[in-house]
């Protein structure tokens, strides 16, 4: 059960599969040992407790570990804390690999039950598979839901690569003139189309070492190749698929795209892209300002509102 639909009140049973972190051992006033923690899923947190017994030891658990957990609420003036009856590490699990990215690895929690959602509107099952892959694997995960998407450019805050990775996708899903499978390739190549971006930039928006010598764009298929590499053997031509449609752009001996979807793959990076610069350039302007002081190098200009009986620019 995901702890969003949790009903915080007391007494309250419930299990399912989280994350953990911040695990620490203590003794109680009365002598007996306890181990605190706290669990997470994509909805949010719950501090959490379990009593230890003193012929076993303390579980086997490690941080950032996936666990099969059955718990009950404890709530007091308003407060709901979970006590643990059992914790398993789990290897194998049942849960959608999103469902267990930890809130608090994401700065954009809002953003976590879109993502979840843009996995599962995919029905190509080999696609969906990759997907799930991808976000199966911590080392992708983890730091594409935490990153910006730029030093400065645009989405340059903690979340924004999901943020702009998400925009990207939900473009492609609103454009009816593809066939299904055609756009759904597009919406995975939109969404993971900056994924190399993990190797380049670090939390605080700026460049890792590897940004210092390589442009993102050439580490893509390096991040994604061992899921790739699956997906060779469920659908070779899509895998092929993808690995045009994420390195196109760089192609610059053909002129047209192989695949037209490639062109609203770009497109709607340069969409996404430049609504959160424009937004951004306006965000500290008065009402009345339609224009930015950059206007001739780089920056936006936009209509002012309608207001009937007041343009009088074009009356005679």
């Amino acid at each position: 059960m995901l702890i969003a639909d949790l009903v915080h009140s007391h007494g309250t049973a419930f299990s399912g599969e989280y994350r953990i972190r911040a695990l620490m051992l203590g003794t109680s006033r009365s002598g007996a040992p306890y181990a605190s923690f706290e669990l997470g899923d994509m909805t949010g947190s719950l501090k959490s407790y379990l009593w230890i017994d003193a012929d076993y030891g303390p579980p086997d658990l490690t941080e950032m570990g996936h666990v099969s957990v059955s718990a009950r609420l404890e709530c007091l003036d308003g407060k709901c804390v979970c006590l643990v009856n059992s914790i398993q590490t789990i290897k194998e699990f049942v849960a959608h690999p999103v469902e267990l990215i930890p809130a608090w690895q994401c700065p954009l929690i809002c953003l976590m039950p879109y993502l979840h959602q843009t996995v599962m509107v995919i029905e190509s099952k080999p696609l969906r598979n990759f997907l799930i892959s991808i976000f199966g694997d911590d080392s992708i995960a983890l730091p594409f839901v935490a990153l910006p998407a730029s030093r400065v450019n645009h989405h340059s805050y903690g979340g924004g690569l999901l943020e702009h990775s998400l925009e990207c996708a939900e473009i492609i899903i609103c454009m009816p003139q593809f066939s299904r499978e055609t756009r759904e390739l597009g919406i995975v190549a939109a969404l993971m189309h900056d994924v190399g971006k993990i190797r380049t930039l670090s939390n605080t928006s700026k460049l890792s070492h590897v940004g210092f010598l390589l442009n993102h764009e050439a580490l893509t298929l390096e991040v994604l190749n061992p899921h790739l590499q699956k997906l060779d053997h469920e659908w070779s031509d899509g895998a092929l698929a993808l690995r045009y449609l994420l390195t196109c752009k760089n192609h610059t001996y053909r002129r047209f795209s192989l695949m037209t979807i490639a062109e609203a793959v770009q497109a709607a990076d340069r969409i996404s892209t430049g609504l959160s610069r424009e937004l951004s350039a306006f965000s500290a302007l008065p009402s009345w300002r339609n224009a930015t002081k950059s206007l001739f190098k780089n920056g936006f200009w936009r209509p002012l509102p309608y207001q009937e009986g007041h343009d009088k620019s074009h009356s005679r």
